[in-house]
């Protein structure tokens, strides 16, 4: 019983601690992407282009099901890593744990 209470305090963490942080991360990151409008292409030099409503849907409409997959598979593994240990860091105040 020990062991199974110890691996749902693991799954807890991993999912409170790390991946909802990432993915509240990720959705501020497009909120603030979609709050700049035109001015997107100048702070991303250019390398993302202007968030719009039609767009996305165009873009979604657009991918079949092979597609999703390699899409969604590195943009998850993106706010899986990247984003979540971004915030991680600095509530370790950058000590290792």
């Amino acid at each position: 019983m020990n062991e199974f209470l110890s691996r749902l305090a693991d799954l807890a963490y991993e999912v409170f601690g790390v991946v909802m942080p990432g993915v509240v991360a990720a959705l501020l990151l497009v909120g603030w992407c979609f709050a700049l409008g035109p001015l997107v292409p100048v702070f991303s030099a250019g390398v993302i282009q202007e968030l719009t409503l039609n767009g996305i849907l165009s873009f979604v409409r657009s991918l079949t099901w092979d597609i999703e997959i390699v899409v969604a598979v590195p943009l998850l593994a993106a706010v899986y890593f990247l984003v979540t240990c971004c915030c991680g860091w600095p509530a370790r105040q950058g000590t290792v744990s």
